[in-house]
């Protein structure tokens, strides 16, 4: 004896329903049964949830890309820099080179009367050479502002330098920065280092001994046309530029 287990009455037989229950024109089973499960609609589902959303598409632009233009140095502005006091002395010189050339010839002009065939030579050769002097001392004077703008812009090194001779002259030398263990890469890369302005011996530099470390503070600003660098020793400075081709010197 078992009951029915979806109206619960008692069944003469082992089975699971009454016979009633099982009957195809009630209407317990269906009534009673679960929801029908549709796999197929459920699995389509699913995908469609699991689809990522469609990408956007990148909007027209309106206006034409504009290329970016490269970037150049920033324009060095000295034109306000004090003379270093190294360069008064050669200030002066440049000024009395200036005023007494043109004075000089001035003067002789009287003597070359005398000659009618060289008066209207001088006389063309007197403004000439008062135009090619203004040149050069306002060249020279504007090189030793952007000298002295060097030394007071730039941060210090402190470095050993020695000299080897000139392929050129045997009195002249020239400053190598020593840098066995490339500590100073930006100092090693120069080559042919020439003094502009300056004096060795006061450097403590001896003739003898070319080839000794001498102690220095250097300054350098390096830019095509602008590279310079000053050594600084007991006092004194040799201001010097260079470039950076060529091979390295040999002691």
């Amino acid at each position: 004896m078992s009951l029915c287990a979806y109206c619960g009455k008692n069944m003469n037989t082992d089975g699971f329903i009454c016979i009633d229950c099982s009957k195809p024109d009630q209407n317990t089973i269906s009534k009673k049964s679960p929801v029908e499960f549709k796999p197929a609609e459920v699995k389509a589902e699913l995908i469609e949830k699991e689809k990522p959303p469609p990408e956007k598409q990148p909007e027209e632009r309106k206006e034409p890309l504009v290329e970016s233009q490269p970037k150049t140095a920033v324009p060095i502005d000295y034109s306000g820099q004090e003379l270093h006091g190294d360069f008064a002395s050669q200030n002066r010189i440049a000024m009395l080179v200036l005023v007494l050339t043109p004075l000089a010839l001035l003067s002789s002009m009287p003597a070359l009367s005398f000659s009618l065939e060289w008066l209207p030579l001088a006389t063309l050769a007197v403004p000439f050479l008062c135009g090619f002097g203004m040149l050069h001392y306002f060249a020279r004077k504007n090189r030793y502002k952007f000298l002295s703008w060097v030394l007071e812009n730039t941060e210090p090194t402190e470095l050993y330098f020695y000299t080897v001779k000139s392929a050129t002259s045997d009195k002249v030398y020239h400053p190598v920065v020593y840098d066995e263990d490339e500590m100073f890469p930006e100092y090693s890369s120069m080559r042919n280092i020439i003094i502009e302005h300056g004096s060795l011996e006061l450097c403590g530099w001896d003739r003898n001994k070319p080839d000794a470390l001498i102690s220095a503070t250097a300054f350098s600003f390096q830019r095509p046309g602008y590279n310079v660098v000053i050594f600084e020793c007991k006092g004194h400075r040799l201001w010097c530029h260079f470039d950076c081709d060529g091979p390295i010197p040999e002691v």
